[in-house]
């Protein structure tokens, strides 16, 4: 709203003919109804009649204000709903596919045509850590459950989480939790 202020405030201060000012009114009218159309918020041009009798620049002012805040307003609301629709199938796409070998945050940004940063960005606003870290931490939890509920040797472990070598899963297993997957197994059992 503060540029909708100062977009009034230099046409009263400015010092073209009233024919000139007229003109520039009806092109601020023009553009808030095409971004209407655009973006499909047409329900925020219910008083569109009224917008053309103005008698001065406050008055058009007064009478545009409502109408961009609630084109702001749903703008934002849309972006919300986008966001956090995005959230929900991106971690549940990653949830899905977690345990393939070559999950890659290009390939899940080529999925959902996004560019490779902004889902990075994206990942770790959501889940408070990068996708890297984000896809260790499943893969580690599925391990540690498979650990603990099943019989079944570390190395069909190592692969069903999607790793490939066992001798990397151990160091990395062991940096995070402090023990072997094999002392693990022991101690949960």
């Amino acid at each position: 709203m503060e540029t909708l202020d100062t977009i009034f405030s230099s046409l009263v201060e400015g010092e073209g003919s009233i024919q000139v000012l007229k003109y520039i009114c009806f092109d601020i009218i023009n553009t808030v109804i095409k971004t209407a159309i655009e973006l499909q918020l047409m329900e925020n041009l219910d008083n569109v009649k009224e917008l053309g009798d103005f008698r001065s620049v406050e008055e058009l002012k007064q009478r545009l204000t409502p109408i961009i805040s609630g084109i702001c307003q749903q703008v934002e609301d849309k972006t919300e709903n986008r966001s956090q629709s995005l959230r929900r199938d991106l971690l549940l796409y990653i949830n899905e596919h977690y345990k393939q070998y070559d999950l890659s945050l290009e390939g899940i940004a080529h999925h959902y045509h996004l560019s490779v940063p902004y889902l990075s960005k994206f990942i770790k606003e959501q889940t408070g850590e990068t996708f890297t870290q984000y896809v260790l931490s499943l893969r580690m939890e599925e391990a540690k459950k498979q650990l603990r509920e099943t019989d079944y040797p570390i190395k069909k472990i190592v692969m069903e989480i999607g790793y490939k070598d066992v001798a990397n899963f151990t160091r990395r297993f062991k940096q995070i939790e402090g023990i072997t997957p094999g002392q693990y197994r022991k101690l949960n059992r």
